[in-house]
């Protein structure tokens, strides 16, 4: 059964997301923004990650939880190697923003979740996404970087020597690149 964590600051999202959720058959944690509650939703090692990036915290301070995500993944060694994360918002999420989430960890999808989210679409979506795989463990020794995408482009998997490829710069051709006949 794959297990989903929501990250959101809402109450009435997470409870009606977790209930959509599992009559869908899938384990929903959905845990209130506090370190300890946090910390161990992550120990469950959820499949699919729901971040809502417009978080307040409970005193109405704005809570960015990328920094919080590092921090597990840096001094708490949480992996979030078979982990896809979605990125969610009431609002448009800036290219800046999904550039930072995209450097940091590389399984951030491309689709960003728009709220209000049609339960019966996400549900859907994370149902039909997902790819249940075990790669062989030569694989994971691959010396080169891999990136293992599904057919309709989500990453499923990078091996930890993707992780370190620098970001790719524009490589699209400048006006004075191409010549004239």
């Amino acid at each position: 059964m794959k297990t989903i964590l929501i990250i959101d600051d809402s109450e009435a999202f997470r409870d009606s997301t977790r209930a959509v959720l599992a009559s869908a058959g899938m384990t929903v944690l959905a845990p209130k923004l506090t370190k300890k509650d946090l910390k161990s939703a992550f120990a469950l090692e959820p499949r699919e990650i729901l971040v809502d990036m417009n978080l307040k915290t409970a005193k109405g301070k704005s809570f960015d939880p990328l920094p919080m995500m590092k921090d597990l993944r840096d001094n708490q060694k949480v992996s979030f190697e078979n982990t896809r994360i979605w990125l969610i918002s009431g609002l448009q999420v800036s290219a800046e923003t999904a550039s930072a989430w995209k450097r940091e960890f590389k399984q951030t999808q491309d689709n960003t979740i728009t709220k209000p989210v049609d339960p019966e679409v996400l549900k859907a979506l994370l149902k039909s996404q997902t790819v249940e795989f075990n790669l062989p463990g030569d694989l994971k020794l691959f010396p080169l970087p891999l990136r293992v995408v599904d057919k309709i482009g989500f990453v499923q998997y990078t091996n930890e020597h993707w992780n370190k490829l620098p970001i790719l710069k524009n490589t699209q051709p400048q006006d004075s690149d191409v010549k004239e006949n």
